[in-house]
């Protein structure tokens, strides 16, 4: 798949998922992203320039848009960037490009790279990239969905797919390319050039999207909240720190 090919792949995803208001499943996705935000903001303290790869539902981006730092967002698809534009405000610089392809003008102190290596064609390519962005010693965080997650292995188990490797229906509308487990996230990482530092999972999930809005709120959050009390290998999503 040639740069074209990539742009208009990501143009469609946008329009079909991000900015979508067809798309009833949403909320989950939000809610790992505001947890994923407690997390992500501690290691931004004192850092003076971070680039966050992707936009998307702009909910990061927002929740990471802090004073005293100075934050850069790329984002690859056309529409995306213009919604970044409008809503980040002044202070935040975006780059209409796409990762391949964009080329900074100054170092990072950290980058933001959150449920974005599963989407992209090259993601070896893109993480070796973002190390020659960074400073010496900056650090990347990094999330994925996780191909190990309960509800992938009890999805296999009553037959719904044949691997937990398997791209589901959501996965091809939400513009998925693959999905990882822990050890290759981190082989792919350290292939790079980066050192892993600290490694945790995100939600503890045991049923699909369409399938998790039948049950209460409550319930959901609490699934949620308990994520630091659990081992890795069987939560939705991967979180890496990582250090050039």
């Amino acid at each position: 798949m040639n740069l074209e090919e990539q742009k208009s792949r990501i143009d469609l995803v946008a329009s079909n998922y991000h900015l979508s208001g067809e798309v009833s499943d949403k909320d989950f996705d939000e809610m790992f992203h505001t947890l994923c935000l407690s997390w992500l903001k501690p290691h931004l303290i004192g850092q003076k320039r971070v680039l966050q790869l992707g936009y998307g539902e702009g909910i990061i981006a927002h929740g990471l848009n802090i004073e005293n730092c100075e934050m850069h967002i790329v984002e690859g698809a056309e529409n995306l960037a213009d919604e970044a534009s409008r809503s980040m405000g002044s202070n935040v610089t975006i780059h209409s490009s796409l990762f391949e392809s964009f080329k900074p003008r100054t170092k990072f102190d950290c980058v933001v790279a959150t449920n974005v290596l599963e989407h992209v064609q090259d993601p070896l390519l893109i993480l070796k990239n973002v190390y020659e962005w960074l400073v010496p010693g900056g650090r990347v965080l990094v999330t994925v969905p996780n191909a190990q997650s309960l509800h992938r292995q009890l999805a296999v188990e009553l037959g719904i797919q044949n691997s937990i490797y398997d791209l589901s229906p959501r996965d091809h509308i939400v513009g998925h390319l693959r999905v990882y487990d822990v050890n290759a996230l981190v082989n792919e990482c350290q292939l790079a050039g980066f050192r892993v530092i600290e490694k945790r999972g995100f939600v503890l999930k045991v049923l699909s999207n369409s399938q998790q809005m039948a049950l209460d709120r409550t319930l959901i959050q609490a699934m949620h909240s308990i994520s630091p009390l659990l081992p890795v290998d069987i939560q939705a999503n991967i979180g890496l720190v990582l250090q050039k």
